[in-house]
């Protein structure tokens, strides 16, 4: 003999439960029925209804969307996805191959004195720093700025010339690392942080000038560095 269950006690059968009272649906448990040659089905505790695909990925959208937007209304969620973003891109241009050419054009002008200056780009599909452009020794400072495109970003060494208030002639070499305003965000990143690769190969280098603008790069700041 089945023994009855007291007061207050409810009893469970298929998902339906008793309170001393009428049956009502449990709502912590799922069903899902699923029949030959038919997507399954959910009956969800959360929602009225059955939920097929195309419901399931529109809650997917909607999901996304309500992510973004408290990302957008947490400033300090902003900031976190930018430096995730840009750790990845750190280390994804870790290895960035610099050809050999880079530094045997630079000794060439550092010692030989058979050109001014040279120009390095970096080749995102090969990952490598080239040699872009060689300035012969005709070729002086405006030959230089004027080999600097004014939407991408670049390297270069300059061999600058000059004559001291004691009447001695010297010679310094510039490092230039060139990121105009108009570059994409990608070359900036890409070039910012793939010079010291370059800069380890570049033995002799004594100034380093960051410009965004050719008026910080201008011929006056190379002298006024030098003297």
């Amino acid at each position: 003999m089945s023994k009855e269950p007291a007061a207050g006690e409810g009893r469970r059968l298929g998902g339906w439960e008793r309170e001393g009272g009428p049956e009502r649906k449990n709502p912590s448990r799922e069903y899902h029925r699923s029949s030959p040659g038919r997507p399954s089905s959910t009956i969800c505790s959360h929602g009225d209804g059955l939920q097929d695909g195309k419901t399931q990925r529109r809650l997917g959208h909607a999901s996304v969307a309500g992510v973004a937007s408290v990302v957008s209304k947490q400033p300090w969620l902003t900031t976190f996805c930018v430096l995730c973003s840009v750790r990845a891109w750190l280390q994804a241009t870790e290895g960035m191959n610099v050809k050999e050419e880079c530094q045997r054009w630079f000794m060439e002008m550092k010692w030989k004195k058979v050109h001014r200056f040279v120009v390095y780009k970096i080749d995102e599909r090969s990952r490598a720093v080239l040699v872009d452009k060689v300035g012969g020794p005709g070729e002086g400072y405006e030959e230089l700025v004027a080999a600097l495109p004014g939407d991408d970003c670049r390297y270069a060494v300059f061999d600058f010339d000059f004559v001291t208030v004691d009447n001695c002639q010297k010679s310094k070499i510039f490092f230039i690392a060139w990121s105009p305003t108009a570059s994409r965000i990608r070359a900036k990143i890409l070039y910012a942080t793939s010079k010291q690769g370059l800069r380890r190969l570049l033995d002799g280098v004594h100034y380093e000038v960051q410009a965004t603008d050719p008026s910080e790069m201008g011929f006056d700041v190379i002298r006024g560095r030098a003297q």
